[in-house]
């Protein structure tokens, strides 16, 4: 509920508590000129972001590679030899 009230910003009146909600609110008052991600691409977001801090303070502090966090289990794809975020 919080991003999106970030989304929406501060002087909206908006009463929904999910992306979803917002994009269907926003479709119906602006169309499709300032169209809200879904639920799901916010969930994909915070998990890479996540992925990526959990990594970065991972690698300033130990060099242990058997806690490593497999990348491809927090919303990333290897597309030939490479890792790329999902959509």
């Amino acid at each position: 509920m919080y991003l999106v009230r970030v989304w929406a910003g501060a002087r909206s009146s908006t009463i929904c508590h999910t992306f979803d909600q917002l994009r269907a609110e926003s479709y119906a008052s602006v169309g499709r000129v300032a169209f809200p991600p879904t639920t799901t691409e916010i969930r994909g977001h915070i998990q890479r972001g996540a992925f990526l801090v959990h990594r970065a303070i991972h690698l300033l502090t130990t060099s242990d590679e058997h806690d490593a966090v497999l990348p491809l289990e927090h919303r990333w794809e290897e597309h030939f030899g490479t890792s790329l975020p999902s959509k």
